[in-house]
């Protein structure tokens, strides 16, 4: 699932105000997109799953639904999972190479081998978007980001991430427009590194 071809699916339960609290993630998630390395902070739903944090929930809430197919390192029986399954919908893949959406929480546990929807020539919006909780997001003296909707370059700081994650990030670049697009969490804040962005070291 390219990330500029999903829509908001305007009727989860778990916001205050389904349409319009979906609404204003999907714009806040339209800003990151355009603006790759920017973090932006979100007004968190009331009630946040545990295993999740604020902005992870209002993203899904927002992406997630029966149409798409969601991929998570949660444990079978989690709180956040039901919770997903009750607001969400989205059916659920067994291996990350068939899921449209992808949610991990525990990154530093994730090994090497990742596995994640591509897009193919014809069809590169069906690249996965990934949800990747983080221990901190900030902007500068981080990863220089370059491309599309960045003047000259943009710093992002990531922390919680594996380097072998990155590496494999950066192997993508020169496979484009296949790709994933990337979004980061960190409590109620957001960052996006699509991929048409370029990271340096």
């Amino acid at each position: 699932m390219g990330f500029h071809h999903a829509v908001p699916c305007g009727a989860p339960s778990g916001f205050s105000d389904p349409v319009l609290d979906s609404q204003r993630v999907f714009r806040a998630l339209l800003a990151a997109m355009s603006y790759p390395g920017r973090i932006l902070r979100l007004t968190p739903p009331a009630h946040v799953p545990e295993g999740l944090c604020e902005a992870s929930w209002s993203v899904l809430l927002t992406l997630a639904d029966h149409a798409v197919s969601l991929w998570t390192d949660l444990p079978e029986g989690a709180p956040a999972r039901e919770s997903i399954r009750a607001h969400c919908g989205s059916p659920a893949t067994e291996r990350p190479v068939d899921a449209d959406l992808a949610l991990i929480t525990r990154p530093m546990e994730a090994g090497a081998a990742y596995d994640f929807r591509l897009g193919t020539e014809k069809r590169p919006e069906l690249g996965a978007t990934l949800v990747i909780q983080t221990d901190t997001l900030s902007a500068g003296e981080g990863f220089a980001l370059s491309g599309p909707g960045i003047r000259k370059e943009a710093f992002l700081k990531v922390t919680g991430v594996p380097e072998s994650f990155w590496l494999w990030r950066r192997s993508l670049e020169n496979r484009y427009p296949l790709g994933v697009d990337l979004i980061l969490t960190c409590g109620t804040s957001l960052a996006a590194i699509p991929r048409t962005t370029r990271m340096g070291e």
